[in-house]
C-alpha cells in the first residue's frame, strides 16, 4: 500500500512534495435518494480528479507562486511509493498556491486519470 506519493510537474520536474499528498481519481459522489416509505433509487454527481501537496520552498529550486498558481493544462505525473503511475491529464491549479511556514500549496483538478505503470 502506498505510503508516499511523488508528483512530476511539465517543465518542473519532480518537487519536494511533504508526506501526505493525495490523488483522488474522480468519478461519482453517490447518494440514496429517499422518499416517504423508503429507498427509491440513488443520485450521482460526477467528480473531477484532483490532486492536493505541499511543496517545500527551497531557496534556488525556481519555483514561484505565481508559475505554480498558473498551471494550466498541464499533465501531472504521479507515482506511489509501491511502484504504481499514473497520469492525470489537463490539470489546472485551482486556487492561487498559498505560501506559508516554507511550503506552498498545491490543489489541482485534471479531466482523466490513468494507471500507466
Amino acid at each position: 500500500e502506498a505510503k508516499k506519493l511523488y508528483f512530476d510537474l511539465p517543465g518542473i520536474g519532480r518537487v519536494h512534495a511533504m508526506p501526505g499528498g493525495t490523488l483522488n481519481p474522480g468519478g461519482f459522489n453517490r447518494a440514496k435518494k429517499l422518499s416517504d416509505v423508503g429507498v427509491v433509487g440513488h443520485t450521482e454527481e460526477p467528480v473531477a480528479p484532483s490532486l492536493s501537496f505541499k511543496i517545500a520552498a527551497k531557496k534556488g529550486d525556481g519555483l514561484s507562486q505565481r508559475s505554480l498558481s498558473d498551471l494550466v493544462d498541464v499533465n501531472v505525473t504521479v507515482t506511489s511509493d509501491d511502484g504504481k503511475t499514473f497520469m492525470v491529464r489537463n490539470c489546472v491549479t485551482t486556487q492561487p498556491a498559498a505560501l506559508s511556514d516554507g511550503e506552498f500549496d498545491i490543489a489541482m483538478e485534471g479531466d482523466s486519470v490513468e494507471e500507466v505503470g
